[in-house]
């Protein structure tokens, strides 16, 4: 592409697929000289309609066009001295002019690989479809020839396809013949994507690790994978970097030493439980599979002990309970149905419960005194679903003034304890049923209330887990008090 004052354009070649530049006419001299088949690299640049093949385009259809495609090198600098002798100046002294290196305007751009810079694609050039006009109502004769026409044409395509594959079915080291070539194809450009990432990979480390980490990831196992592998791993080593250490080891199917990398400090639970899931579907021995399957519900409702990793620990278990089944675990727990965890979770917060009623009727009445505690339980209503209600029905002492045969009931809403009837304070009546007809429609589904259970267990009981029973502590009221 011509800049003011520069001597010749940018180049851009494209060479098997993959598009390169912008280069001067001596870059593209030097990259055509590597190439065996130079009549298969096409080239483009601006004032170009479309791709076109190198032999074809001045000045280089001097040296390429003609029967010598394959000539040497000194050859073609001795054609150069007499034709474009500027041009050998710049191959041999290395310097080009530095108009030419002002950036090109904005040409149609991909991305081949993640990090990679925009390069013009080789676009199909389309002609412009004409505007559809409705059908006419005569028969016009060249629409039955067309008709014709594609009907035998659609007759031999599908004969001559079908003969292919007859054949590739009779003789199958055909499709083996060019799966090998395709592979090898896939080879050779793997090993000009890490060559160009090593030579840049000190001026732009950070780009060419994520296209590394790309060529491990697809295939970890063949030569390029492997020296991608350890120029990548040497670099986290040596930097210290063990989360990109350990996802480098992931992408190379070595999830027990990835565990290693995220446990060093600061520990990285949620991907070490990663990679404990992946070393069990790595593995062949059952007793090991079973072991890690183990560490890693440990981790989901150890360390992480989330909403979303204990609903990934149920899934886990379930998983344990089918592969191995009658093998003793102690995540019993998250194979309980919901009512069943309800039962279980909830009288362990009963203690937690009741202060939260006493600290809320302190707050209302300051000098209230109860002679005794709240009954505390779960009600699940006609529509299935659930809230957690105190009743207290006693004697009480307000102020100076005793009195007998009190009722309060409360329900938690929002995590926020309500009074919704009493007789003590005749005078609130209005309020309590107001605040009431506002809390009504709160009630919470199983799976609500579940979650809301776990989250009060795990910010009041840290050190218990939720697989762990836990015995109430609080005895049941007098018979006079339960609802």
């Amino acid at each position: 592409m011509s800049h003011p004052g520069a001597s010749q354009p940018f180049y851009y070649l494209a060479i098997r697929g993959d598009q390169k530049g912008p280069l001067t006419t001596a870059q593209v001299l030097k990259v055509a000289n590597k190439e065996k088949y130079t009549n298969q690299i096409l080239i483009w640049h601006e004032g170009m309609t479309n791709w076109t093949p190198l032999v074809e385009v001045a000045p280089f259809d001097e040296l390429f066009g003609s029967p010598q495609t394959l000539t040497s090198f000194d050859t073609r600098n001795e054609e150069l001295e007499k034709t474009n002798p500027h041009i050998l100046n710049e191959i041999k002294t290395g310097k080009v002019d530095p108009h030419l290196l002002q950036p090109p305007p904005p040409l149609p751009a991909t991305f081949s690989r993640k990090g990679s810079k925009p390069r013009p694609v080789h676009k199909q050039k389309y002609r412009k479809m004409p505007k559809a006009r409705p059908p006419s109502k005569r028969s016009h004769p060249g629409m039955t020839i067309f008709f014709v026409v594609a009907f035998f044409g659609a007759t031999y395509l599908v004969h001559h396809f079908s003969s292919e594959f007859q054949e590739k079915l009779a003789d199958p080291t055909m499709e083996r013949a060019q799966s090998d070539e395709e592979r090898a194809q896939s080879d050779e450009e793997r090993a000009e994507v890490y060559e160009e990432a090593i030579s840049e990979f000190a001026i732009d480390p950070q780009t060419q690790l994520s296209i590394l980490e790309e060529l491990v990831s697809e295939n970890p196992q063949d030569a390029i994978g492997q020296k991608a592998f350890k120029v990548a791993a040497d670099y986290y080593s040596k930097n210290k970097l063990f989360p990109a250490y350990g996802n480098l080891l992931l992408k190379a199917k070595q999830p027990l030493a990835a565990l290693n990398e995220f446990l060093k400090a600061p520990p990285d639970y949620k991907r070490a439980e990663l990679a404990l899931f992946m070393a069990y579907q790595q593995e062949t021995d059952p007793e090991k599979k079973k072991s890690y399957l183990l560490k890693d519900i440990a981790f989901l409702v150890g360390p992480l002990n989330s909403h979303s990793s204990r609903a990934l620990a149920s899934a886990r278990t379930q998983i344990f309970a089918q592969t191995f089944p009658g093998a003793p675990h102690p995540y019993a727990y998250y194979l309980l149905p919901s009512q069943e965890k309800i039962n279980d979770v909830f009288p362990r917060l009963i203690p937690y419960f009741i202060a939260g009623v006493r600290a809320h009727l302190a707050q209302k009445f300051s000098q209230l005194q109860l002679a005794q505690n709240p009954w505390v339980s779960i009600k699940k209503d006609s529509a299935g679903l659930y809230r957690v209600e105190a009743i207290y029905q006693g004697p009480v002492t307000l102020g100076k003034e005793k009195k007998t045969d009190v009722k309060m009931v409360l329900w938690l809403a929002d995590d926020q304890w309500n009074i919704v009837e009493t007789n003590l304070a005749t005078d609130m009546q209005r309020a309590i049923a107001s605040q009431k007809t506002k809390i009504l429609d709160r009630s919470l589904t199983a799976d609500q209330m579940i979650a809301y259970l776990e989250k009060t267990h795990t910010a009041q009981l840290p050190k218990i887990p939720l697989h762990t029973s836990v015995p109430p502590v609080v005895k049941a009221p007098p018979a006079s008090a339960q609802p």
